[in-house]
């Protein structure tokens, strides 16, 4: 009978453990993908104000949720009048930049105050490996949708971008998490660790604790009992009571 409870106990603590851990992963993915719709824009430059081709653009980039800017001054892009720009989009089907121009915002690209250059253009340029994609007109609705769309995920599963970093840290911290705790850095990249390869919460041991420990070259024991006891810390300082309810 004894061991008939002990095993009993041990489930639903195994169960509780995935339920909460489950609960924090979707909440959090939600309120980062929340957090890049709002971000992610793009700059449309055209030399000769070519209204038919910026419309074409912002319509296909609002299926998507990108906001739009139209520009006709490219001086504007390279004195940096803007914080950053995730994708900008010139329009080449008529003149292109002069290589001057084109070597600033390459070199802005590679500073990271541009993520993505992108060339709408009638004839085929060789712009080797500066430009991150060459379309025609016609391919705007396919090609830069599918291009945009790709690049947003990636940049939203991305385990290295400190946003995802501070979003899931501080959120961490909102539920009862400590920073000084051991587990919570590796609560954090399990977190990350879900959100970038898109996995359900499964069998654990094989998938999520094979990589946290090779990570930090601990047992995969150590790594469970560090995340359930990270977890236990927040579920005693009664900070989960209010995380289950419906919004």
């Amino acid at each position: 009978m004894y061991k008939i409870i002990n095993i009993f106990t041990k489930t639903l603590k195994i169960l509780v453990f995935y339920f909460i851990y489950a609960k924090i992963v979707s909440v959090l993915c939600e309120k980062g993908k929340k957090m890049y719709k709002i971000k992610s824009s793009a700059v449309f430059y055209s030399k000769n104000s070519n209204i038919i081709l910026a419309k074409k653009v912002k319509e296909s980039l609002d299926k998507i949720k990108v906001y739009t800017l139209y520009l006709n001054e490219i001086d504007d892009v390279i004195l940096k009048k803007y914080s950053e720009i995730t994708f900008l989009v010139l329009d080449f089907t008529n003149n292109i930049l002069d290589d001057r121009s084109l070597e600033l915002l390459v070199k802005l690209k590679n500073e990271g105050f541009i993520k993505f250059i992108i060339v709408i253009s009638k004839m085929d340029y060789n712009f080797s490996n500066k430009i991150d994609l060459v379309l025609s007109f016609d391919e705007i609705e396919t090609k830069l949708v599918e291009f945009v769309s790709s690049s947003n995920n990636s940049n939203i599963t991305n385990h290295y971008d400190c946003n995802w970093i501070k979003i899931v840290g501080n959120f961490l911290v909102e539920i009862g998490l400590s920073t000084r705790q051991c587990g919570y850095l590796i609560m954090v990249d399990s977190i990350i660790f879900y959100i970038a390869t898109n996995s359900y919460i499964k069998n654990l041991n094989k998938t999520l604790y094979p990589y946290l420990s090779n990570k930090y070259l601990i047992s995969i024991p150590s790594i469970e009992m560090r995340l359930r006891t990270v977890i236990k810390s927040a579920y005693n300082k009664n900070k989960l009571n209010g995380f289950f309810s419906k919004n």
